[in-house]
């Protein structure tokens, strides 16, 4: 972590991670989430596997061996399919692919004893024109809040084979045929 690594944007924020995994050297396998909850943008995986020249697969809901490279399945709105990617890759998972453990006991307790290096800007050799505010090509000139609006919404049930007509009636109600 770094001061330097506040405000980067997607594409500065994938440099900076794509430094640290060069840095650790003989990675295999990157997986990432799909997205962040703060900006939502879904560019970070897509950019370190940009960074690192190496091959990337999004949407991703499986994942198994498969001789040097991994067999994945990738999900779309109403279709699937299924790809075989050598390594080193970039996954940038859907929430599907994990279901969570709890650790045991032993595993927790090992947990406490392992060391979690930190690394800043120069240990990562990061240009810091790159990095941060001030080497991040994305630009907010403004935000504004949403002017989203709560609607009611309404149900039509097709129990009786009526619901076309049901939503005909509402709409001729309200005046919107």
């Amino acid at each position: 972590t770094d001061k330097k690594f506040a405000g980067s944007d997607t594409f500065a924020t994938s440099l900076i991670l794509a430094s640290a995994i060069r840095k650790i050297s003989g990675v295999d396998l990157v997986i990432c989430g799909k997205q962040a909850i703060d900006g939502d943008t879904a560019q970070v995986g897509p950019g370190i596997a940009a960074h690192l020249s190496i091959p990337q697969a999004v949407n991703v809901a499986e994942i198994s061996p498969a001789g040097s490279g991994v067999k994945i399945v990738r999900i779309f709105e109403e279709s699937s399919e299924e790809v075989l990617l050598s390594c080193p890759a970039v996954l940038v998972c859907e929430k599907a692919v994990n279901a969570p453990r709890v650790p045991s006991l032993h595993s927790a307790r090992l947990s406490r004893q392992t060391h979690i290096g930190i690394w800043n800007c120069s240990d990562l050799e990061i240009n810091e024109n790159k990095i941060g505010l001030k080497g991040s090509p994305t630009r907010v000139v403004k935000t504004h809040p949403s002017d989203f609006q709560h609607r009611e919404s309404i149900v039509f049930d097709n129990n009786d084979g009526r619901a076309c007509s049901k939503i005909y009636y509402e709409l001729l109600t309200r005046k919107l045929i």
